[in-house]
């Protein structure tokens, strides 16, 4: 609900900042291809297992055009898993996340949120997408 609401109003409380960045939009048959990068602190909550930190996030996103007609949401949950030695490391680097949109022509939104499935804080950004 959360992702749905910040494509319109862009003020959904955020546990922590999530910048999109988008490409310029490539021709795809009558649609456009965008790569979209979402970047967001790796200070995400870890759990020990054996002699690694697991953790887990959800990335959801949902596009709208000006009308209000929205996209299906897309979401995919991906695990993280590292040395437990490593744990000095944690937040001086940003986590990236990059996939593909297709998209239709003309001017939408697309509203992103980053869930820390183990902490349960959660992070919203937003992007602009203006195609020909």
């Amino acid at each position: 609900d959360r992702v749905v609401s910040n494509v319109f109003h862009h003020r959904a409380q955020s546990d922590f900042p999530v910048t999109v960045r988008t490409s310029t939009p490539q021709p795809d048959g009558r649609n456009y291809k965008i790569d979209m990068t979402i970047e967001f602190p790796s200070s995400l909550t870890y759990l020990p297992e054996g002699n690694s930190l697991v953790g887990e996030f959800g990335v959801y996103f949902v596009v709208a055009n000006p009308d209000g007609a929205l996209s299906p949401i897309a979401s995919e949950v991906r695990p993280v898993k590292f040395p437990a030695n490593d744990a000095r490391l944690l937040g001086k680097d940003p986590f990236q996340y990059t996939t593909t949109l297709v998209v239709r022509r003309g001017e939408q939104m697309v509203s992103v949120a980053i869930v820390d499935r183990v902490g349960g804080r959660s992070g919203f950004g937003t992007a602009k997408i203006s195609t020909p």
